[in-house]
């Protein structure tokens, strides 16, 4: 996010199905494949500007469509999507517009992808390219307002997308109708607003030709089934040796653990401190363009822990004794 190199990655050019298709660094304590988006740092201000991210799977996907005049476009570098990923994207915008191949099989694989985003309370709309194109293929194939006019109008809310995919599958199968509608649904069920889940089983409902209540029954089964499975998952094992907790937890280093005692030791020793510190803000100029400056400010260091972590979404884990 703040343009610093983390690590390297490349895309193989030739066509050897015993090769992986991308090479990457190996991971390190500052280079994480599920934390990192490729092409962040140059598309953030484009993203945060158009209230949009587009999101794509590879490099030479974000190198073209940059190319091509669209700058707010990040890939996830051929990894499968995270949640890591997906909350450094909420920091600029809320919507997201999935990109997909024009591979039947690519598309089915990659819903998990949106579930995962709507577990996230953000927006998504799907995108998919003609079949035997992808992002970069298509963009070197057509100019830069046939790609925008072609994002604006093929980006379909996530619920049709979902749906039309489906019962493309099911067909005249009522059975696999059925199995159709309890995937959309548990998609709906992953949606944190409620006012959103209920235009979304109005919308599914006119798609599927399902009346809203069987959907709304559906859906309060599928929630008190997930809520009966996390109670199970908090019940206590008391019979769990706390002395071989410790011994177990002696062979393993715990990192997260050693930074916070870091931490909790600099608030302790300098939290009440007046220190000045170096902060980056994007802010429009009188034109609109968003500009990125560096300033200085003066601060308590707690305070400044505090709006650290915040911004990161970071807290921490608490130690009982």
């Amino acid at each position: 996010m703040s343009g610093r190199i983390q690590g390297f990655g490349g895309r193989i050019l030739t066509t050897n199905a015993k090769t992986a298709k991308y090479l990457n660094s190996p991971e390190s304590e500052i280079y994480y494949k599920s934390k990192v988006l490729y092409g962040i740092y140059e598309s953030k201000q484009a993203i945060a500007k158009q209230d949009v991210c587009y999101l794509v799977e590879g490099y030479t996907d974000v190198i073209s469509l940059h190319q091509s005049g669209v700058l707010n476009v990040v890939s996830s570098s051929g990894t499968a999507l995270t949640t890591d990923q997906i909350r450094m994207i909420s920091r600029l915008t809320s919507n997201i517009v999935v990109l997909f191949d024009g591979d039947a099989a690519g598309l089915r694989a990659s819903l998990r992808g949106i579930d995962l985003i709507l577990e996230q309370g953000m927006n998504v709309k799907v995108c998919a390219f003609p079949e035997g194109e992808d992002p970069d293929s298509f963009a070197k194939s057509h100019t830069s307002e046939e790609i925008t006019s072609f994002l604006e109008e093929e980006s379909k809310d996530f619920i049709q997308f979902k749906a039309s995919l489906l019962q493309g599958e099911a067909k005249s199968d009522p059975i696999r109708k059925a199995e159709t509608v309890r995937e959309i649904i548990e998609s709906i069920s992953k949606i944190p607003d409620m006012i959103k889940q209920e235009i979304y089983i109005q919308s599914c409902s006119e798609i599927m030709e399902v009346s809203e209540d069987t959907l709304f029954g559906a859906l309060a089964q599928l929630k008190q089934k997930n809520n009966q499975k996390g109670a199970t998952r908090l019940v206590p094992n008391e019979n769990v040796s706390l002395v071989k907790k410790t011994a177990d937890a002696s062979l393993k280093v715990d990192h997260s653990y050693e930074l916070e005692k870091q931490i909790i030791s600099i608030l302790l020793h300098y939290g009440g401190h007046e220190a000045e510190f170096n902060e980056t803000i994007i802010r429009s100029d009188e034109s609109g363009e968003l500009i990125e400056d560096t300033r200085t400010i003066s601060a308590k260091v707690y305070e400044k822990v505090f709006l650290d972590l915040q911004q990161d979404e970071i807290e921490l884990i608490q130690y009982y004794i």
